[in-house]
């Protein structure tokens, strides 16, 4: 074969690339220098594909050494990888797909006098996840946000990352200033650091924090149970309902449960505008708060119980059409309004009221005030509360499960704290039964067709009374003039006659609540036909009953008596100092705020 001229000028000018380690001389030069010319600097060898050895050039390789010996790796997940670094504040972990870690990464790579691109960072990390991804040994490891408990029951709480210490909750002990911790645990930018626990555990004393909320005694069981699930639960929260109008104390309630269980300069978030935002929100951080809601979308509802319970959220990947990203989480929810959010059946079963009410003038404090008294009590309120989250880890093992709400974890804690020496004037069960009716009740004044019910029942007299939907629809509209504006629209979408099959939806939302009152709404077929039967039942089946012990019953101070028995107690959680004179201290003369 001949070669054209074009080629043999090629072949002629070949110069065979450099190998690592050496440099390019350039011919012309070399030659001048032998005549007196200066002689040239080397040539840094560039990162391309032609002077790689084996695929992976010599910067990448000099990069990946310095991050291994600094990193351990670790799967969340079957794609997800998290790089555990040592730092000089301590062991922190990151997610090395997250930008914190690329820009850790490149630091790193300045202080040891490198300079990789933008290719090789990204070569470098896709490499350490491949590795991570293909290695057998690399069991999927759980991650969690501000606590988590290990293996053998202990809880651990990442306390602050400047530098980084852990709190360790065991049944018999708390260990503070612990620079390491078994398990794995990360915080987001925004978190804050939890107040330091007092050296001598006796002095801590959980009951201080009722001289900072404004709430009724009959609610103070279930703050305190709230605030001990917020650490303890795994799986499965309760959302939290703080209500009441405009300073009541709403927004400050919710800031203090933050400092007490997951410090954030983000506390009190608005209204998301989609799902998406929502769930990444959530997905990074432990308590998930929103604050003066009051119109929600549809999909609302739907996501703060997936969020409350455990869930995923799948998406498509932004700039991709064929690839989706799954955000897993769980997180206790706390929402701050003036009404009822939502009258949806799965939130109200899941959820906890904490009604505020009015401030008397004379108990208001300025803002600067409040909080500085509050930050000097926060370390005995902090430690009160870890000695009440070691006496239920210690007990709850132990602790009656029979006639449980639907939060059943909740619900055991609260039962278990019943037995520990707080100052409530009501048991756990008494408290949760009064938060349940009385959430049941505002879904009733607040859905006119309930109302309807009610009213037409009380007015023929009669303690049941059965008809088809269609007859329903008919019955209900004559009693219609009791109705305002909003209630009628409501009504007319529902029981129009050809709409008619929406009353049927409406009765099964309301089924639950209108039993939790007192009364019955139950569906039955009769020959090929639905009945709806709406019935009254008897006073002694209603909520404050069947949601209570008979250890509730029989005693109307369950924390009274343990508060004495503890005494002779040898259990270090033991209250130690008693400070029974804060229970709900500013708020003790004004027992007819509800009534007002």
């Amino acid at each position: 074969m001949n070669l054209d001229d074009k080629t043999l000028k090629e072949l002629q000018n070949y110069k065979e690339p450099a190998r690592e380690g050496e440099t390019i001389t350039d011919p012309e030069n070399h030659e001048r220098a032998g005549t007196g010319a200066e002689e040239p600097s080397d040539i840094p060898i560039e990162d391309t594909p032609s002077q790689r050895d084996g695929g992976v050039s010599p910067a990448m390789q000099q990069l990946k050494s310095i991050i291994d010996e600094r990193a351990t790796y670790f799967r969340v997940n079957q794609i997800e990888v998290w790089a555990t670094l040592s730092t000089e504040n301590g062991v922190i972990h990151m997610n090395t797909s997250s930008n914190k870690f690329s820009i850790f990464l490149g630091g790193l790579a300045v202080e040891n006098q490198l300079n990789p691109s933008d290719t090789v960072l990204k070569g470098v990390t896709n490499w350490i996840v491949f590795e991570v991804l293909n290695n057998p040994n690399n069991r999927i490891q759980q991650l969690h946000y501000r606590k988590g408990l290990d293996s053998e029951g202990n809880l651990w709480i990442l306390r602050s990352v400047n530098p980084v210490d852990y709190i360790k909750v065991t049944k018999t002990s708390v260990e503070s200033q612990i620079p390491t911790c078994p398990i794995k645990i990360v915080l987001n930018d925004t978190a804050e650091d939890l107040p330091l626990p007092l050296q001598e555990l006796s002095h801590g004393d959980l009951n201080i924090v009722n001289e900072y909320i404004n709430l009724q005694p009959q609610y103070i069981p279930l703050f305190h149970s709230l605030l001990v699930s917020f650490y303890l639960l795994q799986g499965e929260f309760p959302i939290v309902l703080p209500q009441g109008q405009q300073r009541t104390g709403k927004s400050t309630m919710i800031k203090i449960m933050y400092e007490l269980a997951d410090p954030n300069s983000n506390q009190l978030r608005a209204m998301f505008q989609d799902k998406w935002s929502m769930y990444t929100a959530a997905s990074n951080t432990h308590l998930f708060g929103l604050d003066n809601i009051s119109n929600i979308p549809n999909w609302f509802a739907d996501s703060i119980c997936q969020i409350s319970t455990g869930g995923t959220f799948e998406n498509r990947t932004h700039f991709s059409m064929t690839e989706t990203t799954a955000i897993q989480l769980c997180n206790p929810i706390i929402i701050g309004a003036i009404t009822q959010i939502t009258n949806a059946t799965d939130v109200i079963s899941r959820s906890v009221l904490l009604p505020t009410n009015p401030i008397d003038p004379s108990n208001i404090r300025t803002n600067s005030e409040f909080w500085d008294s509050f930050k000097s009590d926060k370390r005995t309120i902090f430690t009160g509360l870890l000695k009440a989250i070691g006496y239920t880890l210690k007990n709850q093992s132990r602790t009656p499960t029979d006639n449980i709400s639907r939060i059943s974890d909740f619900h055991i804690v609260g039962r278990t704290l019943s037995g520990y020496g707080l100052s409530w004037k009501v048991d756990f069960d008494t408290a949760m039964a009064g938060s349940i009716e009385e959430t049941n009740e505002q879904i009733v004044d607040e859905h006119p067709i309930a109302k309807l019910l009610i009213m037409h029942l009380d007015g023929r007299g009669v303690s049941e009374l059965e008809y088809t939907a269609t007859e329903w629809g008919d019955q209900l509209e004559t009693i219609h003039p009791n109705l305002n504006e909003t209630e009628l629209r409501v009504l007319f979408n529902q029981v129009k006659n050809h709409e008619v099959r929406y009353l049927g939806r409406a009765f099964t939302r309301l089924a639950p609540a209108l039993d939790e009152i007192g009364y019955s709404l139950i569906r039955r077929r009769v020959k090929g036909k639905s009945y709806w039967k709406f019935k009254r039942i008897n006073e002694s089946h209603a909520t404050h009953t069947t949601h209570a012990t008979p250890r509730a019953e029989e005693s109307t101070s369950v924390g009274s008596m343990s508060i004495k028995s503890s005494k002779n107690s040898p259990d270090p959680y033991d209250n130690g100092l008693e400070r029974g004179d804060h229970t709900g201290r500013p708020w003790e003369d004004k027992k007819d705020n509800k009534n007002a």
